[in-house]
C-alpha cells in the first residue's frame, strides 16, 4: 500500500514538474510577463531594461537572458549596460529554507559605461515616490514587522570578455578609462566564507592588469594587483599643472582593508623608461619603488632607486643615468594631516646622508653627512661645471625650511678647491653657516696662489640673493697672485688688502658688473716689470727730456738713468667698485726720485686703464731734467702694459722752449768738448727746429 502511495506521489510530482516545464517558459516568455518584468526593472533602477530573449529551466532552476540592455541616463546616451548573454542557475534545496542561492551567474560580452562627476559615479537610481502628507492630528500607527522574505546569496560569478568604460569629468581634459578583454570570477566555498575573486584585462591606454584576492560583504578586503606595462601618462590630468608622469609601470601592489579603512599597503613597482616631474624635480629613465605601509596612517618603510634614471633639479643639479641615487626612509602619518619621513638615508654619487623630512605644518628637511670628496660633482652640480672641484665637503646638521625659506646648520669646507676656466685654483677652508634667512661664513679662509685671505660675509637667501663680503690679506705675495691669475710676471711686492664688496648672485649678466664696494690696499717695495711711467712720459715730452738725457750722459752722470727704473718704493690707494670698474682718486706710486698720482678707473675683468694724473719729480731729478711736474693727459692700455699721452698744451706748460734757449750756450759748449768743435751748434740747431714745430 505504501509503495503504491509513493509511486503515485512520484508520478504526480513528475506530472507537476512536466507541467511546469511546459507552462513556465510560455508564461515567462509571454508579452504580459515581459511587460511586468520591465516595469519592475524600471521601478528598481529608474532605467528602461530590454532583452531579445528570456529562457527558463527547472532542473536545475535556471534563467538565461540574451541581449540584455539597460538604457543610459538620457535618450541620446548609449546603454548604461549591455551584454551578449546572462545565465543564472539556482541551487534547488536552499529554496525550501526560503533562501535564494545562485549557484552560478555567468555574464558574457558585457559592456558597462560609467560616468564620474564631482558627486561621484553616476548609477541607476529608483525613481523617488511621492509621499502624501498626513492629515493634521492623524495618529501614525506602528508598523508591523515585515516578513523578511527570501535571503539571497551568490556562490560564483563569472565575467567573460567584458568591457568597462569610465568617463571621469572631474578633471580637465576629461579622462576615459577603458578596460577591455575582462575575464573574472568571484566565488565562495560556503555562504559564511569570504568571497574569493580573480580578474584580468587590458587598458585602452596601454598595459595589462591582473587582480586576485577576497572580500566580505561587511567591507573587509584583501587584494593583490599585478601591473604589466601600464601606461601612466593617462593619469596626467590628475596631477598638478606643473607635474608630469609618463612611461610604462610594472610591478605588484597588495592591499588590505578592514574596519572601513586601509590597513596595509605593500608596493613593488618599476617605472621603465618613464618620466616624472614634481615642481623643479625631474626624473627620466628607470625608477623603482618599494613600500610596506600599515596602520596607523598608513605608514612604514620605503625605498626609491633612481640610479638608472637621469635626475634634474631646476637649473642647479643634473645627474646622469648610472650614477648612484637611492633614498630610503619611514613614512610616519601626523594626527592633524600630512606626513613625516623619518630615518631618511640618501645615497647620491659618493654622498651618504641621513636625516628626516616633515611636510606639515611647514616643510622641513634635516640632513647630515660625513665629509665626502667633491671630485666629479661638477658633472651634477651646475654651479660647479667648469670649476674642477676637489677637496672634501661635510653637511653638519643642515635644516632647510620653506615659507619662508630658512637654513640652519653648516657646510664644512675641507680644502675645497675650485678652478675657474683659464685660472689657477682657489682653495676654501672653514664653514658656511645657515642663520635662518641668510648664510654666513665661519672661520673662512680663501687661499689663492698659496696666499691666505680671510673672508667674512653673508648671503641673503631671499629675493636676489644679496651677498656682502669682507676680505683681509696681510703681506700677500703680489707677484705670485699676478703670475697665477693675470698670467704674467709683471709686478712684485708685499700686498696688504682690505676689501668690502657686495652684490647679488641671482641677477642677470656677469658678477663683475653687479659688484659694488670699497677696497684699500698698499704694496711695499717692489717692481712693475719693464714699466716706467716716467720713461714713457719723458719719451712723450720729446726733445727737452732727450736733450737733458744726452747732456747728462755726455757728462758721465747716471742720475737720470735711475728715472728709467721699474722699481718702486710703494703703491697705495683706495678704490670704489661699481658697474664692472674700479674707480680711484688717490692711487699713488712712489719711486726713489719721483711720485706718480693717478685718478680714474680700471676694468675688473680686462684690467683696462682710463686714468689721468701727474708725475712729480723730487728736487734732484727736477734739477737734472729742468722739469718738476709732468701732467699726464691720459693713461690707457692695461695694468701690465700702460700707455701715456701728453697733450701739446701740457708740453707748452712745461716751459720747454724757454728752458732750451736759456741753457742753449751751455749745452752747445759741453757737446763741443765731448764731440769736437762745431758739434754743439749742429745738435742745438736740430733741437731748435724740433721745438719750433
Amino acid at each position: 500500500m505504501v509503495v503504491r502511495i509513493l509511486v503515485g506521489l512520484a508520478l504526480l510530482g513528475a506530472a507537476l514538474l512536466g507541467g511546469l516545464a511546459l507552462y513556465l517558459p510560455r508564461l515567462v516568455e509571454g508579452e504580459e510577463m515581459r511587460a511586468r518584468l520591465q516595469d519592475a526593472a524600471r521601478d528598481a533602477t529608474g532605467r528602461d531594461v530590454s532583452w531579445s530573449e528570456l529562457r527558463v529551466g527547472l532542473l536545475p532552476p535556471r534563467l538565461v537572458v540574451s541581449g540584455p540592455s539597460m538604457a543610459g541616463a538620457s535618450p541620446e546616451s548609449p546603454p548604461f549596460a549591455e551584454a551578449g548573454s546572462v545565465a543564472l542557475e539556482l541551487a534547488l534545496m536552499p529554496l525550501l529554507a526560503r533562501a535564494v542561492v545562485v549557484d552560478s551567474l555567468v555574464v558574457e560580452g558585457a559592456t558597462l559605461r560609467l560616468r564620474r562627476t564631482e558627486d561621484g559615479i553616476e548609477l541607476p537610481r529608483p525613481p523617488e515616490k511621492e509621499r502624501k502628507p498626513r492629515p493634521p492630528g492623524e495618529r501614525r500607527e506602528p508598523q508591523e514587522e515585515k516578513d523578511e522574505g527570501f535571503a539571497l546569496a551568490v556562490r560564483s560569478f563569472d565575467l567573460k570578455d567584458a568591457r568597462v568604460l569610465l568617463e571621469d569629468v572631474t578633471v580637465t581634459p576629461p579622462v576615459i578609462w577603458d578596460l577591455s578583454g575582462l575575464e573574472g570570477r568571484v566565488h565562495a566555498t560556503d555562504l559564511d566564507s569570504p568571497l574569493e575573486f580573480a580578474a584580468e584585462g587590458r587598458l585602452g591606454s596601454g598595459g595589462d592588469l591582473r587582480v586576485a584576492g577576497s572580500f566580505t560583504l561587511a567591507g573587509a578586503l584583501e587584494a593583490a594587483l599585478r601591473l604589466d606595462g601600464v601606461e601612466t601618462g593617462a593619469a596626467r590630468p590628475y596631477l598638478a599643472s606643473d607635474w608630469k608622469l609618463a612611461g610604462p609601470l610594472t610591478g605588484d601592489l597588495r592591499l588590505r582593508r578592514d574596519d572601513g579603512r586601509v590597513q596595509d599597503v605593500k608596493a613593488k613597482l618599476v617605472l621603465e623608461g618613464g618620466e616624472l616631474a614634481l615642481d623643479e624635480l625631474a626624473l627620466a629613465g628607470r625608477i623603482a619603488l618599494e613600500a610596506n605601509l600599515s596602520q596607523p596612517g598608513p605608514g612604514g618603510p620605503f625605498t626609491i632607486d633612481a640610479t638608472q634614471a637621469t635626475l634634474d633639479y631646476g637649473r642647479a643639479f643634473s645627474k646622469p643615468a648610472g650614477q648612484a641615487a637611492t633614498a630610503t626612509g619611514r613614512v610616519v602619518p601626523l594626527e592633524g594631516g600630512g606626513y613625516d619621513v623619518e630615518d631618511v638615508r640618501v645615497e647620491l654619487q659618493n654622498l651618504d646622508a641621513q636625516g628626516s623630512v616633515r611636510t606639515a605644518p611647514r616643510f622641513r628637511a634635516a640632513l647630515s653627512a660625513p665629509a665626502f670628496e667633491l671630485a666629479g660633482w661638477d658633472a651634477s652640480l651646475v654651479a660647479l661645471r667648469g670649476y674642477q672641484p676637489a677637496g672634501r665637503l661635510g653637511l653638519d646638521g643642515l635644516v632647510l625650511e620653506t615659507e619662508p625659506l630658512s637654513l640652519k646648520g653648516a657646510l664644512v669646507l675641507d680644502d675645497v678647491s675650485l678652478t675657474p676656466p683659464g685660472s689657477p685654483a682657489y682653495v676654501l677652508r672653514g664653514a658656511l653657516e645657515g642663520r635662518g634667512g641668510s648664510v654666513a661664513t665661519r672661520d673662512l679662509v680663501l687661499v689663492a696662489a698659496g696666499q691666505p685671505i680671510g673672508l667674512a660675509g653673508s648671503l641673503d637667501l631671499a629675493g636676489e640673493q644679496f651677498f656682502q663680503a669682507h676680505a683681509i690679506g696681510k703681506g700677500l705675495d703680489l707677484g705670485a697672485l699676478a703670475r697665477a691669475y693675470a698670467g704674467k710676471d709683471f709686478i712684485e711686492g708685499p700686498l696688504n688688502l682690505d676689501a668690502k664688496l657686495a652684490g647679488d648672485l641671482g641677477g642677470d649678466g656677469r658678477l663683475a658688473q653687479r659688484l659694488a664696494g670699497k677696497l684699500a690696499f698698499d704694496v711695499g717695495r717692489g717692481r712693475l716689470h719693464g714699466v716706467s711711467l716716467l720713461k714713457q712720459s719723458l719719451a712723450a715730452i720729446g726733445a727737452v727730456a732727450e736733450t737733458a738725457l744726452v747732456a747728462n750722459r755726455l757728462r758721465g752722470s747716471d742720475r737720470l738713468a735711475r728715472l728709467e727704473s721699474d722699481e718702486f718704493e710703494s703703491i697705495s690707494g683706495s678704490v670704489d667698485v661699481k658697474s664692472g670698474r674700479a674707480h680711484t682718486k688717490d692711487l699713488r706710486l712712489v719711486y726713489r726720485d719721483y711720485t706718480v698720482d693717478l685718478r680714474g678707473s680700471m676694468g675688473l675683468e680686462d684690467r683696462s686703464l682710463d686714468m689721468t694724473g701727474e708725475i712729480t719729480l723730487l728736487k734732484e731729478a727736477a734739477d737734472e731734467t729742468r722739469v718738476k711736474v709732468i701732467p699726464l693727459t691720459r693713461v690707457t692700455g692695461s695694468v701690465d702694459s700702460p700707455r701715456v699721452d701728453i697733450s701739446p698744451q701740457a708740453l707748452a706748460s712745461l716751459g720747454a722752449r724757454e728752458e732750451f734757449y736759456r741753457k742753449r750756450e751751455d749745452i752747445s759748449r759741453e757737446i763741443d768738448e765731448r764731440l769736437g768743435e762745431g758739434s754743439g751748434k749742429t745738435v742745438t740747431d736740430v733741437l731748435e727746429g724740433i721745438l719750433k714745430k
